[in-house]
Order: C-alpha cells, then sequence, then structure tokens
C-alpha cells in the first residue's frame, strides 16, 4: 500500500513540474513580495525606492521607521517599536541605509534608536536591540521579566556603513559597530568595534584590525 501511495505522489510531483515549473513559483514568490511592499509601504516615515520587503515579514511601528533606497528586509523579518511598558521619555526610530540587506528570520526590536547604514549586509537571524526588561537590581529581579519596564541606554544602537554581520549574530544595548567591520558568524557583540575591525567570539572581542 505504502508503495502505491509512492508511485502515485510521485506521478503527481512529475506531473505538477510541468504544469507548474519551478522557474515560474520562484517568480511567482517574487511578484508577491512586490504587491505586498506595495501594500504596505506608505505606512512607514519613508521607504525608499526599489526596496522589497519579503514574504512574513512582520513589522511593528512602521510610522517610525525610515528605509533608503534598494533595501531588502528578509522574510520572517520581525522588526518592532515597543512604546509600551516603556521606562523612560523615548521617541522610537528605526533607521536603514541605502543599499542594506537584512537576512531571513531576523528580529530587530526598538524603544530608542536603532541606526543601520548604508550597504550593510546581514546573514540570517540576527538579533538586534537596543533594549532590556529592567535593570539588575533587586526590586527588578523580583518582577516577573516580562512585567517589567523595558530600559534602553541613552544611544540606541549604531551599525554603521559597509558593515557585515554573518549569521546568528547578537547586538546588544548601547553598540556602536564602526564602519567596514566584520562580526562572525555567532557573535555577541556586547561593547563597541572600532572601524575596520574583524571580530568575533562570545563576548565579541577584535581579532583584527584593518589598516591602509
Amino acid at each position: 500500500m505504502k508503495t502505491i501511495g509512492k508511485f502515485i505522489l510521485s506521478g503527481l510531483g512529475s506531473i505538477l513540474s510541468y504544469l507548474y515549473p519551478y522557474k515560474l513559483s520562484l517568480t511567482v514568490q517574487k511578484q508577491r513580495n512586490v504587491i505586498h511592499t506595495y501594500w504596505v509601504k506608505r505606512y512607514f516615515k519613508h521607504f525608499g525606492s526599489g526596496s522589497l520587503i519579503k514574504h512574513n515579514a512582520l513589522i511593528v511601528g512602521m510610522e517610525n521607521i525610515t528605509i533608503g533606497n534598494n533595501v531588502v528586509l528578509g522574510k520572517e523579518l520581525v522588526m518592532a517599536i515597543h512604546t509600551a511598558n516603556v521606562g523612560g521619555d523615548f521617541r522610537p526610530t528605526i533607521t536603514i541605509g541605502d543599499e542594506s540587506y537584512i537576512g531571513d528570520y531576523s528580529h530587530i526590536t526598538c524603544i530608542n534608536k536603532i541606526s543601520i547604514g548604508k550597504s550593510v549586509l546581514m546573514g540570517r537571524r540576527v538579533t538586534i536591540t537596543d533594549n532590556s526588561h529592567g535593570t539588575f537590581d533587586m526590586v527588578d529581579l523580583r518582577i516577573p521579566p516580562a512585567l517589567r519596564k523595558l530600559q534602553s541606554k541613552n544611544h540606541g544602537v549604531e551599525i554603521c556603513d559597509r558593515v557585515w554581520i554573518g549569521e546568528n549574530v547578537v547586538v546588544l544595548p548601547g553598540v556602536r559597530i564602526g564602519e567596514g567591520c566584520i562580526i562572525a558568524a555567532g557573535a555577541i557583540v556586547s561593547k563597541d568595534i572600532p572601524p575596520y575591525s574583524i571580530a568575533g567570539g562570545v563576548p565579541a572581542k577584535v581579532i583584527k584590525t584593518m589598516s591602509d
């Protein structure tokens, strides 16, 4: 019986491959992304020409998000600006510069300020946050984490131009990554990285700094 079932399924698969070729499915996906982008782009503070939102991206607080030209926001990206339960008087903004690529399945969360420069390349599953649940004192620690007020350092997070960030990197609050840096996959960036540096590890440390 299993053999017959496999035979039927393989036959259906072969028929579908002729009726609905793989290249056609890719074209349909691309057009779906374009339609979705045109549907939602008017809700952003600014949305540059040639930019694209891939399917199933969840974006909250678009009215405070600025997207440059020719930016790609990866599929199933979660990018959220939070204004509730915030411990401070913040005016949250997310800015992404021209020609930048935000990897699939990434997570960007903001209550203060996140600035991503031009021509930044991110791998999949990158996390960037400018906030934390409460502070490290006994008053907050006696409150369930989900109920603690969100806190942020004054200058938020800044990722400068032409930075390359590998897969599964975490960028923590208050960090500045200088221009031209390379951040190795799996790194947790908790401190500033100077320009034109290669950094990696947990926590991330500078492995090498380039010079002319």
